[in-house]
């Protein structure tokens, strides 16, 4: 007895060519007369019946049976199916990434054939296969496999499917839906263990119509290794305001197939939270096939409106000390720990629900080369901000170049920046390595500026003091002083203005580990100059340039150019002392 070999469209990378023209000449040659003229009649027939009117009768245990004898009569060359007694409503890409699964993909094929073809889909599988020995990047792939179908067909929407994972329920529809659905609900593993698909995350099977995929700038190709993109791709759904919808549980059932595992990424938390090099969606104008990096996208005529969730009309919230003995405040606190990260908007911006705040909050950070410090810090940060219930926007400042960091420019600058976001009542200036560690340091708005540093705990259980003299670290003031004083770097008790500390057993931070800056040498003789030099040192001096400006998932990037006259720091310092 002879066997057919399954009819799969392969794409191998050595030889992809990034033509995104599916009007193309070239683009006719995939399809052959015979099958062009079944589908030019296939148009003139009725449009199919929902799936879901079929009833388990007597017609539907024949075409299974004749399923499961004549499969590959009923596929065209090149995995390609469409119903020969009505006109399908849906054109249904499937694309695979593979590399080294032969038997996955064997019986991938078999089994995904006789379930699709139930559904009467007009539908084609495309295996797209990675060459070479690189870590794989399933995001790439998926981008590529995009590109190449549409010169096969004007597809009305994508399913992007692991080649190790078959659906259990025929109720689970491959259908074209109007909004983004992610469709595996519970993986049934092997020795009967399951899992739940977790709530940040879009993998698996997915689909997508063509609009959205091109909307979102499909995958990040950045995530090389097993990894991270899927939740990636979840916030790039979310950035272009999307509703993703997602099957119920219980009938979302998928099984997966055995399989060895893949290299992980360890890179991919820190390009999840950070959205390496302009790769979210909002921040990229580069096409899905070039994967040469990506063009930047410089935040223009900045309406405040855009950033601000609208509350007016709520209750004022309670403060944080009344929460603080209630079993109200013990729930959030749970819940925020559970659900934090989809109570986050887009820039690292929040607000809450059911209240209005008492307290409009930037948090800016300096930053340069502390990536995993930065995954850390967002992570902490945000649930412990939520729980008192301000209206807050992280601010993340990067000095671009390579001049010894110049942390009080960056503050400066960020102040200057935030202002185009909010009519924000005070700021918190914070260094990306020190979390707090108690909830009774408050982050609200003071009436005079505020030291909240008191003690930080280092590694191996040490502790150091913050002296006196010092306001840095984490502190907050007004908008109003930070103006008075001229912004950063001025000593305040020259403006008269009373500072505030927290007491050294409540304002407790730890440190995280980190490679210090470079000493300013010259840092002496510039403190001794600062009666004579705030008032023209500081904001009214400020000179820079913003590169971009970017909203990642739990931030707002800015990266800056903080010496755009090129300078020599040391001659500056010569003109001074």
């Amino acid at each position: 007895m002879t066997t057919t070999t399954p009819r799969i469209v392969y794409l191998n990378t050595d030889n992809i060519k990034y033509n995104t023209d599916a009007t193309s000449p070239a683009a006719n040659n995939f399809i052959d007369e015979e099958l062009k003229l079944l589908m030019e009649q296939n148009q003139q027939l009725p449009v199919c019946g929902p799936f879901l009117e079929k009833n388990e009768n007597d017609e539907m245990k024949n075409l299974k049976r004749r399923l499961a004898h004549n499969l590959f009569s009923e596929v065209k060359m090149g995995g390609y199916f469409f119903p020969k007694k009505c006109r399908s409503n849906h054109k249904v890409a499937i694309l695979v990434p593979y590399r080294n699964r032969e038997r996955n993909l064997a019986v991938f094929v078999y089994y995904m054939h006789t379930f699709l073809m139930k559904q009467d889909l007009e539908y084609r599988i495309f295996v797209i296969e990675q060459a070479g020995g690189e870590l794989f990047n399933r995001g790439k792939l998926f981008n590529i496999g995009f590109t190449e179908m549409m010169k096969y067909n004007d597809w009305h929407c994508v399913v992007l499917h692991d080649v190790d994972i078959l659906p259990l329920n025929k109720g689970i529809l491959y259908t074209c839906p109007p909004y983004p659905r992610h469709m595996v609900g519970t993986v049934f593993e092997k020795s009967n263990l399951t899992y739940g698909q977790y709530r940040n995350f879009f993998g698996g099977a997915s689909v997508l119509s063509v609009q959205h995929y091109k909307q979102i700038n499909g995958y990040s190709n950045l995530y090389w290794g097993w990894g991270g993109e899927d939740n990636d791709m979840y916030w790039r759904i979310l950035s272009e305001k999307l509703q993703i919808v997602s099957y119920s549980k219980n009938l979302a059932r998928y099984t997966s197939l055995p399989r060895p595992e893949s290299p992980r990424n360890i890179y991919s938390l820190s390009l999840f939270f950070l959205g390496n090099k302009g790769q979210v969606v909002k921040e990229s104008n580069a096409k899905m096939d070039s994967g040469n990096g990506s063009t930047v996208d410089i935040l223009k005529n900045i309406e405040p409106e855009r950033f601000i969730m609208v509350n007016k009309g709520f209750p004022v919230c309670g403060s944080m000390m009344e929460q603080n003995n209630t079993n109200e405040y013990n729930k959030t606190d749970n819940r925020v720990k559970d659900n934090w990260i989809s109570k986050v908007a887009l820039g690292g911006y929040y607000n809450p629900k059911k209240c209005r705040s008492r307290h409009k909050v930037a948090i800016l950070v300096p930053y340069r080369n502390r990536e995993k410090n930065l995954a850390v810090f967002t992570n902490h940060m945000h649930p412990f901000l939520i729980k008192q219930q301000l209206e807050y926007r992280i601010f993340i400042i990067e000095q671009a170049g390579k001049e010894v960091f110049n942390r009080g420019k960056l503050f400066n600058i960020a102040f200057v920046e935030m202002m185009k976001y909010n009519d924000w009542h005070c700021v918190v200036l914070h260094d990306v390595d020190l979390l707090p560690q108690g909830d009774r340091i408050l982050y609200t708005c003071p009436t005079f500026p505020r030291h909240m540093c008191g003690t930080v705990l280092e590694k191996a259980k040490l502790t150091y003091q913050q002296y006196h003299t010092l306001f840095g670290g984490v502190s907050a003031l007004s908008v109003q002083h930070y103006k008075q004083i001229n912004g950063f770097s001025n000593l305040l008790q020259i403006s008269q203005i009373p500072i505030v500390r927290y007491n050294k057993t409540v304002a407790l931070y730890k440190s995280l580990p980190h490679r210090g800056q470079p000493k300013n040498k010259y840092r002496y003789k510039l403190l001794a100059f600062t009666m004579a030099k705030y008032k023209t040192d500081g904001l009214s001096s400020l000179v820079y340039k913003v590169i971009w400006t970017k909203l990642r998932p739990l931030y707002t990037h800015i990266l800056a150019d903080v010496n755009p006259l090129r300078e020599k720091i040391t001659d500056v310092y010569s003109n001074m002392f």
